[in-house]
């Protein structure tokens, strides 16, 4: 092979042992990352390209401006209008009741509603029947016994259920009605003795004797029947009251007093009148409106 001709300054390197020639430290650093590329012997331009292809591959974060009812909806960090997260969850968490609600829940826990009404009911009718004690132009109608009245009232009890009121008030009105015709023919036998012996029937008040046989036998027929019949509790008692005021008063008559029994009868059946009328008025009541309660009980 024909070797180019050498330059002065080639052959002054050559001749010259004293100078030694170096490689430059890039060229070595450039032929030693070849050396140990495994798999990889592209070169700097291929790199470049798989870094921009790389960088370019790579996501990128974009921010996405929704609607504002859909920022609404569903409550993104920084929604416009600003919504609270949590309401959800404050709405979900159970609140603690207040003093007021714990007191009204201790109350209707210990007063159940079913037995307040009842108590009102006999409330309202006990104020009622003693009106007729304390305005002047009913008592003078009803006579000197106007508390019978409020006594009546007591006896029917309004706190119950529509069928036993209407049976108690029967059962009254029927002992109230028996009572004043059977006092009536016990006055009108004790009237007959005492017209037909007026010289003697002071001295010998065989009149005052009739008066207790039928006391006595009245109110004996009364009890036996209760006893028979517990039903007829209400038309005993008012057949007994009748009768002890009725027979103990009409003594000495020598004329039948109608009015007597009646002053007694007729308060009582208008206390019975106002008890059978806030019963069905205020809160009726029947017999199955406390099932549903007793079933969950049970």
């Amino acid at each position: 092979m024909n070797n180019p001709p050498l330059s002065e300054k080639d052959d002054q390197v050559f001749s010259d042992p004293a100078i030694i020639v170096e490689p430059k430290r890039e060229q070595e650093s450039l032929q030693i990352k070849k050396m140990f590329t495994i798999g990889d012997n592209s070169d700097s331009s291929t790199e470049e390209d798989t870094s921009t292809t790389t960088e370019a591959i790579r996501p990128t974060k974009i921010k996405v401006q929704f609607p504002i009812e859909l920022e609404q909806r569903f409550c993104p960090v920084f929604p416009k209008p600003p919504v609270d997260c949590d309401e959800d969850e404050e709405e979900d968490t159970p609140k603690e009741p207040s003093r007021k609600e714990r007191i009204l829940e201790y109350l209707s826990a210990k007063f159940p509603g079913r037995i307040v009404r009842r108590v009102l009911k006999c409330t309202i009718a006990y104020f009622l029947s003693s009106l007729f004690s304390l305005v002047y132009p009913v008592t003078h109608f009803l006579g000197p016994a106007p508390f019978f009245a409020v006594t009546a009232m007591l006896f029917s009890h309004p706190g119950r259920t529509m069928g036993a009121q209407f049976d108690a008030t029967i059962t009254a009105v029927l002992g109230v009605v028996v009572a004043v015709l059977y006092a009536l023919a016990g006055m009108a036998a004790s009237v007959a003795y005492n017209v037909a012996h007026q010289d003697t029937y002071q001295s010998q008040p065989i009149g005052r004797v009739i008066n207790v046989v039928f006391l006595f036998v009245g109110i004996f027929g009364a009890q036996m029947l209760r006893q028979a019949y517990p039903k007829f509790h209400f038309f005993s008692l008012q057949f007994m009251i009748i009768q002890i005021f009725a027979m103990s008063r009409s003594i000495d008559y020598l004329y039948v007093p109608f009015d007597l029994p009646l002053n007694y009868g007729i308060p009582l059946l208008m206390g019975h009148a106002i008890a059978l009328f806030v019963n069905l008025v205020f809160w009726p009541e029947t017999a199955v409106d406390g099932l549903g309660i007793l079933f969950i009980f049970l």
